[in-house]
């Protein structure tokens, strides 16, 4: 750990906690609300094999102190609030969301959200509702570049074959990462089939615990919609970039994510986030089309973002800090992030 991070973790952190700073920062600022992200929420942490899934423990006791210090409420009431900012409020407001459809979201988040009466929107990657046994694309490359060195895991790719993918350019995983983001999503479901028909590559993903990359399956998502509190939105239908397919794919991508959430559960779907916060005014307009009411970024990428009533920033959070340091960061983050 470097010398900033270690003053930041036991001199910076702990002094503005106790001194209450951040909680009054976010008192005065302008804005009232926010959109947190989460992803997963495991038992059996491992610091190794992602950032994206945080320790049961922390989970719950962020719930525990959004749930005393806000107003919680569900994504439409949030929505509703965009533009309300003359409406006085004793309690900053907040919303919690969850990407990718993980089953330990069901397992481990839902018990603590449903024991403080919490709402929560989960948005799932749809594809993986008809296979949960196999891992989302982003989860399959992580976990194996966790196990295996680049080099090894750039091999078994290109003797995979796959039409239309490109490896050898690529010198380091986190740029074949980058690029397959842009790649077709019909490249991403082959990739991910072809690599799982690997013996080898099927023994390292063994290795990791499955807590990391299930995701729920149609019983599971219909099982969490009955509860009030839970409202299931669309993450696409591959968690392809949507900006940077082609439009008949965007389309494909909106529409048969759509629709299969709501044959699973029963109800509509009119919240979509975007995946890996990508998408521009072409994306807008097609969700606009499609039905979706509610989009969800990470940060603002059109112009007209600002005045649009359908789409909101989110706070990512990850489990690169404490829990204390999430707190700090949220309360620090009505000014940036909040509306």
């Amino acid at each position: 750990m470097s010398i900033i991070k270690l003053i930041n973790r036991n001199f910076i952190l702990p002094l503005i906690k106790v001194s209450h700073l951040s909680e009054l920062i976010a008192r005065y600022s302008s804005h009232n609300n926010l959109i947190l992200n989460y992803h997963g929420v495991v038992k059996n942490y491992d610091s190794t094999l992602t950032k994206n899934h945080l320790p049961i423990d922390q989970f719950a006791f962020q719930m525990q102190y959004f749930k005393k210090q806000c107003h919680i409420l569900n994504l439409e009431e949030i929505f509703n609030n965009k533009f309300d900012h003359n409406k006085k409020r004793n309690k900053k407001c907040i919303a919690i969301t969850f990407d990718d459809g993980y089953l330990n979201n069901f397992e481990n988040a839902f018990p603590i959200l449903n024991s403080l009466n919490i709402p929560a929107t989960i948005f799932v990657t749809a594809q993986s509702i008809f296979n949960p046994t196999l891992p989302l694309w982003y989860d399959l490359l992580d976990l194996l570049n966790s196990k295996l060195n680049w080099e090894k895991l750039k091999i078994e790719i290109e003797l995979a074959n796959i039409e239309g993918l490109n490896v050898t350019l690529h010198e380091n995983y986190n740029s074949f990462k980058k690029y397959i983001k842009t790649t077709s999503p019909k490249i991403k479901i082959e990739l991910v089939h072809t690599l799982m028909k690997n013996p080898k590559l099927e023994s390292e993903l063994s290795r990791c615990d499955t807590e990391y990359w299930k995701i729920m399956n149609k019983e599971n998502l219909e099982e969490i919609s009955k509860s009030n509190l839970i409202e299931i939105g669309s993450h696409g239908f591959t968690h392809s970039n949507l900006d940077q397919i082609e439009k008949s794919e965007l389309t494909n991508e909106l529409i048969n994510s759509k629709n299969s959430l709501q044959e699973s559960i029963g109800k509509k779907v009119e919240s979509i986030a975007f995946p890996d916060g990508a998408y521009n005014q072409l994306v807008k307009e097609e969700c606009h089309k499609i039905g979706y009411k509610r989009l969800l970024a990470v940060n603002y990428r059109c112009e007209t973002d600002n005045n649009d009533p359908t789409i909101l920033p989110r706070l990512s959070i990850s489990n690169t800090t404490t829990s204390d340091a999430v707190i700090i960061q949220s309360n620090l983050s009505y000014s940036k992030t909040g509306f």
